[in-house]
């Protein structure tokens, strides 16, 4: 695999990360990060860090752990850097798909998946790069964290350029506030162990579009720009939930239109024992209308129910999918009423779920009719608990349940609809893709 040797161009935040491990005073310091906006480079600069490691200890046979939140999205978009750098380069390689295993020379790159921490077992190496921790849930941070160090245990020998060094773990990632990353910093911070930072602005990255970063800055607001553009630390889990409803701009005070027969209704569904929550939708010019909210106190009236109200329009029901055999049940009885069923295997992230509403709402772009006041009470109450998080309520009237609804089917429209097409491409692309199977 030879071509002709060329070069590739590094930022200076990027320089500075691949080789901070080799330049620090205390080569005993185990723990390096970057936090950066979105767009900054992060993948990019783990790929090239697989470039640096191979051709320094191309001679040496070590092992090093490259770490991505998903095994596809590591093979897809890492590997695919890594495997373009070589071609650039002139660097031979030998890949395993089935192993998710990269050779070139004697050093051996093993792709895992962080997201199953009880699964990084049996794989000690000298390196353990890991690319946006923070997609982690909070619950299992700790967990990823304490397996990474376990297997990073294999001392790097000196070479022709480098001193021997203690093994060493680097994390990359865009902040999702202070969850994650900042928790474990602070946590080094209390035990007194030796760490080394970078922030980084998307505005370093000198491929990033300016047009992409003025509608970014457009969307977002303070808080979130220090955090998704700038690379820092701020909290974004603070007050309510929805700060950007504000009742006189988006609850209308009249019925707006009439729904036109065979007009697609899409329906969020919230499900819960005793009580589910239910919100249906219309997209018109681009505004996205919630015309009904229903409270089913028994879920298996719903399909009735919904049919009672919209029985002469095309009908999408997106339900939770954190209990697949009910909603297989529920998908059954939707079915006897041309109801269609999509169902993601996972539901979509809530940092994602909240900022598309958040900024719908401030746009002009979300509004509610006047017979769904519950729905607007529950954007007003619904707060971030002491951990940062969406507070879960309990009983029927908890705000949590008619918002989730909402969310379930906001995220869809803005995933797939072409009017929402500059909103959606602020998230991350492989944050945006959840396949929805059609039940039967």
């Amino acid at each position: 695999m030879k071509t002709q040797t060329q070069t590739i161009t590094t930022y200076k935040h990027q320089g500075a990360f691949i080789h901070a491990p080799y330049e620090v005073e205390n080569k005993d310091i185990r723990y390096f990060f970057m936090v950066a906006g979105y767009r900054a480079g992060k993948s990019w600069t783990v790929s090239m860090m697989i470039i640096v490691l191979a051709m320094e200890y191309r001679d040496h046979p070590i092992r090093v752990c490259v770490g991505a939140f998903h095994i596809l999205f590591g093979k897809q978009t890492l590997m695919y850097q890594v495997f373009s750098m070589c071609a650039t380069l002139g660097i031979t390689y030998e890949y395993s798909g089935s192993e998710h295993i990269l050779r070139i020379g004697k050093v051996e790159f093993l792709l895992l998946a962080f997201e199953q921490p009880q699964l990084l077992f049996g794989h000690n190496c000298s390196v353990f790069i890991c690319d946006e921790f923070d997609e982690l849930k909070e619950d299992k941070v700790k967990d990823a964290f304490t397996a990474i160090q376990e297997r990073a245990r294999d001392r790097l020998p000196a070479t022709k350029n480098l001193p021997e060094r203690a093994a060493y773990t680097c994390f990359l990632t865009t902040s999702q506030g202070y969850k994650g990353t900042y928790r474990i910093i602070e946590e080094l911070k209390e035990k007194g162990e030796p760490y080394w930072i970078i922030h980084a602005k998307s505005s370093d990255n000198g491929t990033t579009d300016p047009e992409w970063l003025e509608s970014m800055r457009k969307w977002y607001d303070e808080v979130q720009r220090l955090v998704y553009l700038d690379g820092q630390f701020a909290n974004l889990g603070e007050g309510r939930v929805y700060p950007r409803y504000d009742e006189s701009k988006c609850m209308l005070k009249t019925i707006p239109f009439s729904i036109e027969p065979q007009e697609t209704i899409r329906i969020g569904q919230d499900l819960n024992v005793g009580f589910s929550c239910g919100c249906a939708t219309v997209t018109r010019n681009g505004v996205i209308h919630v015309v009904k909210l229903w409270r089913f106190k028994e879920i298996h009236h719903a399909a009735k129910m919904i049919d009672t109200e919209f029985h002469d329009h095309h009908i999408e029901w997106y339900p939770d999918a954190s209990n697949p055999d009910l909603t297989l049940a529920l998908a059954a009885e939707m079915r006897t009423y041309g109801i269609k069923t999509l169902v993601g295997t996972v539901n979509p992230g809530v940092t994602d779920r909240i900022f598309f509403i958040n900024a719908l709402l401030e746009a002009g772009l979300l509004v509610l009719w006047p017979n769904c006041g519950p729905l607007g009470m529950a954007l007003k109450l619904r707060r971030f608990n002491d951990k940062g998080d969406p507070e879960k309520g309990k009983g029927q009237d908890a705000p949590d349940h008619p918002c989730d609804s909402l969310e379930y089917v906001v995220w869809r429209i803005v995933c797939r609809d072409p009017e929402f097409i500059e909103l959606r491409n602020i998230v991350p692309e492989k944050r945006r893709h959840i396949t929805d199977r059609q039940i039967p």
